[in-house]
């Protein structure tokens, strides 16, 4: 049922992580900001829907910067600026209002990773709650927050943008996110896709998240902060962006392998 998939993805709040910590965080909570700037530089082909998405799922895109009439979004960022984060945070608050609210027939957010399935319908198909997602479809009702279509082979890309553009068609709302590429704007722009990019992380948020630590000069990224906090917790203090992230991969061998010969090979291809 819709509530019992509902339920489901508001759980994974818990795994939702805050950029300033690391740690898992629930969404209602204060999280370090991630800002979403519209492009106004790529315009989006009109594109008209059947019917306009309800205000729940509007206002819980707007919570993130997200909004224009064709109701399809691509968010363009670098490496670990915050993509996967907002996409998996949209599931989550938009799960848990939908709950709060008690809807009877309410709108599913399904996050893809769009490297990993064959399709779309696919995917749905041999969801757990695949039932429940089948009947949004049919109904016009689903919310597809697809991760990292820079990463899809460039064999299927075409099949995956006809997917895409299908599911448009059949009244999904898509947020979709992709590392920046020109050929972005030349496929998504003319089905209507209004473009964002994830901008760097603002100075005085990373600030106040290290305690106006020297470190906080280099971080402009949600991972760097990540990484930068956690730093700092060990009693280092990073003065570049090299430092950082070999304290942090220095980090990750000590806990995963222990030391010895593997982990000098491991550390030395790093």
């Amino acid at each position: 049922t819709d509530r019992t998939y509902l339920a489901a993805v508001a759980a994974d709040a818990d795994a939702v992580v805050d950029a300033a910590t690391g740690r898992a965080a629930r969404v209602s909570e204060t999280l370090t900001p991630i800002t979403l700037k519209a492009r106004a530089d790529i315009k989006p082909a009109p594109r008209e829907r059947e019917a306009p998405p309800p205000a729940v799922v509007t206002e819980t895109l707007a919570d993130f910067g997200l909004a224009g009439p064709s109701g399809l979004f691509a968010i363009e960022g670098g490496g670990a600026t915050g993509k996967s984060w907002v996409l998996r945070a949209v599931a989550v608050r938009l799960a848990r209002a939908q709950a709060a609210e008690g809807a009877a027939a309410a709108w599913l957010p399904l996050l893809l990773t769009l490297a990993t399935i064959a399709s779309i319908d696919d995917a749905i198909a041999k969801h757990e709650h695949a039932a429940a997602l089948v009947k949004a479809r049919d109904e016009r009702r689903l919310v597809l927050l697809l991760d990292g279509l820079d990463e899809v082979p460039g064999a299927r890309r075409g099949a995956i943008l006809e997917a895409v553009d299908a599911a448009a068609a059949a009244g999904a709302v898509v947020v979709l996110s992709s590392r920046p590429s020109a050929a972005n704007a030349d496929e998504l722009a003319p089905l209507g896709f209004r473009f964002f990019a994830a901008m760097p992380l603002r100075a005085e948020a990373v600030a106040a998240a290290l305690a106006n630590a020297p470190t906080a000069e280099i971080v402009e990224t949600p991972l760097a902060l990540s990484l930068a906090k956690r730093a700092l917790e060990r009693g280092e203090a990073p003065g570049s962006r090299a430092e950082l992230y070999k304290s942090a991969i220095e980090q990750r061998l000590a806990e995963s392998r222990g030391g010895g010969a593997a982990s000098r090979l491991l550390r030395e291809a790093l």
